[in-house]
């Protein structure tokens, strides 16, 4: 997995997914290298596979919402607005039953600003003004994203996070 990460860092995401699937074939149930093969697969362009790759990920571990989001993201990105909202829900980012931890946190900001670019995108794409319902989802998401980074600030005062790296996303 080092060796794939050295990869990545030089820009050889080729070599990197290779790296990553043999990693992944000694420790199968890392979920990180399923992400990575994942991430190094969108670097090399060849979106297709790497949807394909993703949603076969999500389809073994359907509960492992940092897969969901890497997907979203990029389905995002490439314009599949639709799909992307299949994994995207303002409501499963608040975790308003479950401990708050740093991590969880900082996956609620990370959700809801891919979802406040999935309603971004949709504006732009519908030809919406300031009046339309895409705007206003846009607008929430991105206050609560604001208001969540807050809340990661002041958690990462006492779980011993970086609070200057949590004040410059937050800023």
């Amino acid at each position: 997995m080092a060796y794939g990460d050295a990869l990545m860092t030089i820009q050889e995401p080729e070599e990197a997914k290779l790296a990553y699937e043999e990693a992944n074939n000694l420790d199968n149930e890392n979920e990180q290298i399923v992400r990575k093969i994942g991430k190094a697969m969108a670097c090399t362009h060849n979106y297709q596979e790497a949807i394909r790759y993703y949603e076969n990920a999500i389809s073994i571990n359907n509960k492992n919402i940092d897969l969901q989001l890497d997907d979203a993201a990029l389905l995002v990105k490439l314009n599949y607005l639709d799909k992307a909202k299949e994994f995207l829900n303002k409501n499963l980012f608040t975790d308003e039953y479950s401990d708050k931890t740093l991590e969880i946190i900082k996956r609620n900001i990370q959700g809801l600003t891919i979802l406040a670019k999935l309603h971004k995108k949709r504006m732009m794409v519908d030809g919406e003004d300031i009046e339309g319902p895409n705007y206003k989802e846009y607008i929430d998401c991105l206050q609560k994203a604001y208001l969540t980074q807050q809340e990661a600030i002041e958690h990462a005062k006492y779980e011993g996070g970086n609070v200057e790296d949590e004040r410059k996303i937050c800023s």
